[in-house]
């Protein structure tokens, strides 16, 4: 499963974070606001979630000579 950042910024401009491994958008939503919850970080009824997805895909360039 995906890593997954999500985040949201409170009233004061602080941005909260949290990480959550999720096959989708929604579920990655839902985890991260449980996540908040535990540690009494709740978004206002207006806030907006950011989610990131981190992904381990790597590419190769050649170098130039």
């Amino acid at each position: 499963m995906p890593l997954c950042i999500v985040s949201f910024v409170d009233l004061d401009g602080l941005r909260h974070s949290v990480e959550v491994q999720a096959k989708r958008l929604y579920e990655a939503a839902v985890l991260g606001l449980a996540a908040f919850k535990k540690h009494e970080w709740q978004p206002g009824a207006m806030a907006q979630l950011d989610v990131e997805v981190r992904s381990s895909i790597i590419q190769s360039v050649p170098a130039t000579r």
